[in-house]
């Protein structure tokens, strides 16, 4: 992510800096736009200028690392994933879904990863302290996105998780979080579908492992789904190779052996090594 959306640096500054940490491939993926209020997504024409700022980092690295589009696609309680009027042409190289909204009982959207006294407000008014209903209400929107696929990525699965440290609203290893964490595992086994090992919540100071939990990632293990590797960096520093290490060795507790690569156009496997 960069200073097109919510990062904090330009696309060729991104670039370098994976280039230095010793990157062969980076994807870039702005936030998409949304029929919402939302500041850190893309507005419609904004899309054509990222996607060209991208493609002249490209040609700059040229040979020396392969850089990628993409856009990371947002579901929307009610909307699915908006349509992309106005920037259908626009050539992508890949794309990643994720789900970042709920609308709460109240009938109000907010962002799961929103700052903490945020959420800590919606948490209260809107659910009523209800953490259940609020991880319910998460999960069932993240299987209607598995559902209806149309990308090439899922996105830090568990990112409900991430205002969560210390229980503070619901138990991550209750059987019955688990359960309905496991339920959007089995639709992910019926799809094929390649879902990241996210660093990004451990680099902005948010959590003390990656996206998903162990527990999910055992059990997406068990199904035999697929990883990679995502950064989710929206700074120079969230690039560094120590987070890719860290996800890799997630993996390997996890019982994964290898990861896939998203490389010209299609994916390769290769051992964790």
């Amino acid at each position: 992510h960069t200073s097109f959306c919510d990062g904090t640096a330009s696309v060729r500054d991104m670039a370098q800096a994976a280039f230095l940490a010793g990157y062969k491939i980076l994807g870039f993926s702005a936030h998409a736009p949304v029929p919402l209020p939302s500041p850190g997504n893309l507005a419609p024409e904004r899309v054509a200028p990222y996607v060209r700022a991208v493609r002249e980092s490209a040609e700059e690295f040229s040979g020396r690392m392969e850089i990628l589009a993409g856009l990371e696609l947002e579901w929307v309680p009610g909307i699915g994933i908006p349509p992309a009027d106005g920037y259908a042409s626009v050539p992508l190289d890949y794309s990643i879904g994720s789900v970042h909204y709920v609308k709460s009982p109240s009938g109000k959207f907010f962002t799961v990863d929103c700052p903490e006294d945020e959420f800590d407000r919606a948490m209260r008014g809107g659910y009523g302290g209800n953490g259940s209903r609020f991880y319910r209400d998460y999960w069932g929107e993240m299987i209607g996105l598995i559902r209806s696929g149309g990308f090439d990525i899922l996105g830090h699965l568990d990112i409900v998780k991430k205002n969560n440290q210390g229980a503070r609203w619901f138990d991550e290893f209750s059987p019955d979080y688990l359960r309905t964490a496991f339920e959007a595992v089995e639709a992910l086994a019926e799809t094929g579908m390649v879902v990241e090992i996210n660093t990004g919540g451990m680099a902005r100071g948010k959590l003390l492992e990656p996206y998903p939990s162990l527990p999910i990632l055992k059990e997406m293990k068990r199904r035999r789904v697929s990883v990679c590797i995502g950064a989710d960096a929206h700074a120079l520093a969230h690039l560094d190779k120590e987070w890719r290490d860290i996800g890799v060795e997630w993996a390997r507790e996890a019982g994964y052996r290898e990861l896939l690569v998203f490389s010209h156009g299609e994916w390769r496997a290769g051992p964790l090594e």
